[in-house]
């Protein structure tokens, strides 16, 4: 059987384990779908950096629609530009926190950080997947809300427009990341999602009562963590985008 160097290195991780190598056909195709199951996984993990990669691109073309918008940095302002960058980030950054204070005093229970939001979009090129960070994610009516703050003439981008329109339509969604499984966490007894989710486990268990309380506690513990990378389709969900004039409005 002749490898590639590539696949003799990922073969070596397989002998690591306590494989041995044995040219018969059973152990031919023992290998061979090692290695299938190997490069899926790289490709699966450089599939998770590119659109890791996407989402915080989609933050800084946002932050940098904001800054770069002729209402929040013109040539009149003599700060220097990094100054005025910093000026205009500020100012969303302000207008963004007063948004989701609000949210918190009408029982909304907006996230403290901005969460990873996972869509499909269709372009000229097809269907891709992209990730964007809403300024605010909430709970309103069971279901999650999402709100943009824009200052100056900023628009949405191409995320956020993608965001915007499946809100109105289909509502489907990924969680993804670490501060989105703790917000979930947090609040899932607020989530229609979770009260479905927690009522069908109970109605299909066999067993006894102290059974079925194991099975509760496991099904709280692990239910955010399963919500990653799990499409939601929630049907029409609230979106909002809220505008204000650039920080030079106030001078």
């Amino acid at each position: 059987m002749s490898l590639t160097p590539q696949e003799l290195a990922a073969l070596s991780l397989f002998m690591a384990g306590g494989a041995t190598i044995v040219q018969s056909p059973n152990n031919r195709t023992a290998i061979a779908d090692f290695l299938a199951y190997w490069f899926a996984s790289k490709n699966g993990e450089e599939d998770s950096e590119k659109t890791n990669q996407n989402s915080q691109e989609e933050k800084n073309k946002a932050s940098q629609a904001n800054a770069k918008d002729p209402q929040n940095n013109n040539d009149d302002d003599n700060d220097g530009k990094g100054k005025k960058l910093n000026k205009a980030r500020e100012h969303h950054d302000k207008k963004r926190d007063e948004k989701k204070q609000k949210l918190k005093e009408e029982g909304f229970s907006p996230s403290e950080k901005e969460l990873t939001i996972e869509i499909e979009i269709t372009t000229d090129k097809g269907t891709i997947k992209v990730r964007t960070r809403p300024d605010n994610t909430f709970i309103k009516d069971g279901k999650p809300a999402f709100n943009e703050t824009k200052t100056g003439k900023a628009k949405l981008s191409k995320g956020q427009k993608g965001l915007r329109e499946i809100c109105k339509t289909t509502g489907s969604i990924k969680f993804c990341g670490s501060e989105a499984e703790k917000y979930l966490k947090q609040n899932k007894e607020k989530f229609d999602q979770y009260q479905k989710d927690l009522k069908g486990t109970i109605d299909n268990f066999k067993g006894s009562v102290k059974e079925l309380e194991k099975e509760l506690d496991k099904f709280n513990k692990n239910w955010a963590k399963n919500q990653l990378d799990k499409k939601w389709n929630e049907g029409t969900l609230h979106h909002g985008v809220d505008r204000h004039p650039s920080y030079l409005k106030g001078k």
